[in-house]
């Protein structure tokens, strides 16, 4: 009872249920007081109808969001217990989520578009599997979003905040319209479909909110809205009539973000294009309405109040409608509707206990609409019918079991003889039966997998008690080994065997002769392998086989085994003084190929002779070279030769290989910096034989620079020569040092350069002058690396001719005793070393 505006009044007449719920499959699409499969049409308004309706789009028209063409709808997948379930890998909803595995077929169908969902209901057990963003993987398995597995007979909700394969964590199922229910020309519960927006809550049913936003003008999801009573359905086609005649007394739900006003339905292509009509169709014409009374509690999907009724016996089924005598089977006992507290106990009874039993009752426990009976069944001698009653409240139903006698099955398919025959050639195939056929015998039906290859009757019949029969299969030419599988068919049961048609056996020719080597030295040996166009036939084919010359020697005949098309034959050769070339002949059916045999006499000893350095002596850091010499050239394989060194101011490898053909080999010799001249014994080895060659490793010269310049005589008259000593602070190095010189006057002359040579510290350099008129200096300039030194040469005019001009006496009297002076003049200056007079 609810108490509204002081009265009571009575859910009952609130909300109404038809007879039977919904059903897919079979199965009950939840129980008849299920809310999916409650009226709404005697329901109150709810209060904020007004302002959802004006948020999703009151010119916003009904649209048909399924059908007039394939992949428009959801697509919904029928199995049965018996489907293998599938690993499910669920990311990133796995927490909000019923782990897998999921009974998914291999071609379960996935909705197009971009939601993917897939909806597998399991009608013997009435489960319903739903995923979305769902994606198959090579190995069967799947992939998906989030997932939710319903049972279809209780009104179980999921987890509060726990989303399903939709928004709202609703069935998608339950809210879908189905054409089969058009074909019934009613639909009993109510449907679903999208608006754009939603606020951050849920109503009961709905279990999950897809919003971030707290705006009690959004509708939020498990909403549900009905079409007005007074809409006039009249001049729309008869679907559409169905579909909102279900609208106006069942309603549809808020369950999912999307598009106004889309109702969903089932992808079927037999439903007809309404979307034209639907545009008249607008969203003022649909209110939304209370349910908040119709809750009994928030974790079921019951209706508070629901009428209570008992259900009626619907059907008795057999899964199976026919067995062998001695197997079970299983009966299905299905009422309208869940059994009530207590359960109901149907009664049972068999037509042909002999043949056929079951118990005597079946108790369908509360909350159940179903229940599965086991019958067993006995051998019999002929095929018998039983039918069995199934009674409550009386009303019966029935169904028969075909019980059949065990017939002989089919045992074995195999051939007699070989299984491997050549194209052309016939084959025998026996068929073998696990007893005696029946009266009239048993028919085996046999189909070839390669008919273009082996064919065989499309049936074979097995006479009335035999057990056996034997089949001829005829084959034809193949070009290449062909496997034909053969397949026996017999009251389901089959039998299969592969038949091998080769291809004719080529004509087998001798195509070449190929050596291992095609030159060796006597007394080694080699091999020859001979070649055929394909593969020896039975017995092997069989090859001459000659040597041009003794030095080389062959089998005088070989065979190249069945099946294989090449073979190897060993070469023997002897010593020879001279290089001998044999010719080695194979011949099959008059065709020869032949190959040469170059037969070698030993290579002579080689031995080391000699080593030579690049250089003797060089400064620590430069590298040069040592030549290894042999006494003739290298053998195969070459000649490897052990190096050392004394000291370690001079390396080597510890070994070279002189190649094959080679008779010399330079190898490199590094040396280091050393601060005292150095001696290193470098020393070649082989097979016992050494050979040595002395390097002398120097110190790096000293720097050699200008230090002094020293002239001769440092004044001269022009015309006479001098030298010019040029001095340098070290001897000169290898090469010697060349000195730049220069004049600072024309009257004095020296080469533009000298070079002192290599040891030496010193050089004595020419100094030319000419005549000068007047004293001129000269300043001579020696340059070596940048560093000059300079001397200053004075060169003089010539000395003037001296003559004896006069003498004068200091007194020309004197008193005796007395002292006077004798002046002596000359008619210049005295030259050097002076002028003697005599007096």
């Amino acid at each position: 009872m609810l108490v509204k505006n002081g009265a009571l009044v009575c859910l009952i007449a609130l909300v109404g249920f038809d007879a039977s719920a919904q059903t897919a499959g079979g199965c009950p699409v939840f129980p008849s007081d299920n809310i999916w499969n409650a009226r709404v049409d005697a329901l109150a308004v709810h209060p904020r109808s007004a302002a959802w309706v004006n948020v999703i789009g009151p010119t916003r028209t009904l649209h048909q969001d399924f059908g007039a063409g394939p992949g428009s709808g959801l697509p919904i997948t029928y199995v049965n217990g018996n489907q293998p379930k599938v690993p499910i890998t669920i990311y990133p909803g796995a927490a909000e989520s019923d782990p897998g595995p999921y009974p998914f077929p291999p071609n379960a169908l996935v909705e197009a578009g971009s939601d993917h969902h897939v909806l597998v209901v399991d009608t013997t057990n009435c489960l319903l599997y739903e995923t979305f963003d769902s994606v198959k993987n090579p190995d069967n398995s799947w992939t998906v979003y989030s997932g939710a597995i319903f049972d279809l007979r209780k009104n179980l909700l999921r987890p509060q905040f726990y989303t399903s394969a939709d928004a709202a964590g609703l069935p998608i199922l339950a809210g879908l319209a189905r054409f089969e229910e058009i074909l019934d020309g009613e639909i009993k519960h109510a449907l679903r479909f999208t608006v754009p927006r939603t606020t951050r809550e849920f109503l009961w049913p709905a279990r999950h909110y897809a919003s971030w936003v707290n705006d009690a003008n959004l509708p939020p999801m498990g909403a549900r809205f009905r079409l007005k009573a007074n809409f006039d359905i009249t001049p729309f086609s008869p679907t559409t009539r169905i579909i909102l005649t279900a609208l106006k007394k069942y309603g549809m739900m808020v369950a999912d973000n999307g598009s106004a006003w889309y109702v969903q339905g089932s992808d079927d292509t037999r439903w007809p294009d309404l979307a034209t009509e639907w545009r008249s169709i607008p969203g003022s014409a649909f209110e939304a309405v209370d349910t908040a009374p119709l809750m009994d509690t928030i974790d079921s999907a019951a209706v508070k109040g629901a009428p209570v009724t008992t259900p009626t016996l619907q059907s008795a089924t057999l899964l199976s409608a026919t067995v062998a005598g001695g197997q079970g089977a299983t009966l299905r006992i299905t009422l309208s509707g869940s059994a009530g507290v207590g359960g109901l106990q149907v009664s049972l009874s068999s037509g042909n206990g002999a043949v056929a039993t079951l118990p005597a009752s079946v108790l369908i426990p509360a909350g159940s609409a179903t229940a599965d009976v086991a019958v067993s069944t006995t051998p019999v001698q002929a095929q018998s019918a039983v039918v069995f009653t199934a009674s409550l409240a009386g009303l019966t139903r029935q169904d028969t079991l075909t019980v059949t006698a065990p017939a002989a099955a089919l045992q074995s398919a195999a051939w007699l003889g070989s299984s491997t025959v050549i194209g052309g050639q016939p084959a025998t195939l026996r068929l073998t039966l696990t007893g005696a056929a029946p009266a009239g015998g048993s028919t085996i039906a046999l189909t070839s997998g390669t008919p273009g290859a082996a064919t065989v009757a499309g049936s074979a019949q097995v006479l009335s008690g035999a057990s056996t029969v034997d089949v001829p299969v005829s084959t034809s030419a193949v070009q290449a080994q062909t496997s034909v599988t053969i397949t026996a068919l017999l009251d389901g049961i089959s039998r299969q065997t592969v038949l091998t048609v080769n291809p004719a056996a080529p004509t087998v020719t001798l195509t070449s002769v190929a050596l291992g080597t095609s030159a060796l030295t006597g007394g080694t040996g080699s091999t020859l392998q001979i070649n055929l166009s394909a593969a020896a036939p039975t017995g092997g084919s069989t090859i001459a086989l000659s040597s041009s010359d003794a030095a080389a020697g062959v089998p005088a005949s070989v065979s190249i085994p069945a099946g294989s098309s090449s073979f190897q034959v060993p070469v023997t050769t002897v010593a020879v003084s001279a290089q001998t070339a044999a010719t080695l002949t194979a011949t099959l059916d008059s065709i020869s190929r032949q190959a040469i045999l170059t037969i070698n006499p030993p290579a002579p000893t080689v031995t080391l002779t000699s080593v030579a350095l690049g250089t003797s002596a060089l400064t620590g850091g430069v590298n040069t070279t040592l030549q290894v010499n042999l006494s003739a050239a290298a053998p195969t394989g070459g000649s490897t030769i052990a190096l050392s060194s004394s000291d370690a101011a001079a390396g080597v490898p510890a070994s070279v290989s002189i190649p094959a053909g080679s008779s010399s080999l330079q190898v490199q010799v590094t040396t280091v910096a050393v601060s005292a001249q150095t001696a290193a014994t470098l020393t070649a080895t082989l097979a016992g034989i050494s050979r040595q060659a002395v390097l002398t490793i120097n110190p790096p010269a000293p720097t050699v620079t200008l230090t002094s310049v020293a002239l001769g005589t440092s004044a001269l008259t022009g015309g006479v020569s001098t030298t010019l000593q040029v001095n340098l602070s070290a001897a000169a190095p290898t090469g010697g040092s060349t000195i730049a010189l220069s004049s600072s006057d024309a009257a004095a002359g020296v080469p533009a350069s000298i070079t002192i040579p290599a040891g030496s510290s010193s050089m004595q350099v020419p100094v030319t002058t000419v005549a000068v008129s007047a004293q001129t200096a000269a300043t001579l300039t020696a340059t070596l690396a940048g560093v000059s030194r300079q001397a200053v040469l004075t060169i003089n005019p010539p000395v003037p001719a001296v003559t004896l001009t006069s003498v004068a006496l200091g007194t020309s009297a004197l008193t005796g005793g007395g002292n006077t002076t004798l002046q002596v003049n000359l008619s210049a200056a005295a030259p050097t070393g002076g002028s003697t007079i005599t007096l």
